[in-house]
């Protein structure tokens, strides 16, 4: 429904193939497998309907029953505007596909990160397209007991990818995967 709403076509219509079943959860939608109609295989991250109005409806409750904590200066109005504000940019998924491609873009000169493609005929607000990237969780790399070399290497490369960001890029994407 999702797609159809933002893309204007079934995504049978849209991709070659498509996994009606996510592979996924994103913190605000879900991610499927697809291949596009060339054949480039794809994560379609959908964001769950209403989700942008259940925010905006929960800030409402919590502004309403913070009313004592705001009076009393514990809970800044200040503060709740910010976080609704960044939590409610997390729903906006062309602002996200910006940021990919910043991001991939800043990191090119760091051989060993990947960051995914988007694919702007098929996003919009509510749906993101990105080149699929394989990898392994931190947890089932560990539990296959690398060698030290091979952890301490790890290690830091993941700490010149964060120092780098805020060095260099002067922007910092907190959640490598």
């Amino acid at each position: 429904i999702q797609i159809k709403r933002s893309l204007g076509k079934e995504p049978e219509q849209i991709f070659k193939t498509f996994e009606p079943e996510p592979f996924a959860a994103a913190s605000l939608g879900q991610v499927h497998h697809a291949v596009t109609r060339p054949g480039d295989k794809v994560a379609v991250k959908i964001q769950y309907p209403g989700i942008g109005q259940a925010i905006e409806s929960d800030f409402k409750l919590f502004r309403t029953v913070s009313k004592p904590a705001q009076a009393s200066g514990h809970v800044p109005k200040e503060a709740i505007d910010e976080i609704e504000q960044q939590i409610l940019a997390e729903t906006d998924y062309e602002r996200e596909a910006d940021n990919i491609e910043f991001f991939a873009r800043q990191l090119a000169p760091l051989s060993y990160v990947k960051v995914p493609r988007t694919y702007r005929p098929y996003s919009s607000d509510k749906v993101l397209t990105m080149s699929l990237v394989k990898g392994k969780h931190l947890d089932d790399f560990l539990a296959q007991r690398p060698s030290q070399r091979l952890r301490d290497e790890l290690g830091a490369r993941l700490f010149e990818l964060f120092y780098y960001q805020v060095l260099q890029v002067e922007a910092l994407h907190a959640d490598p995967h």
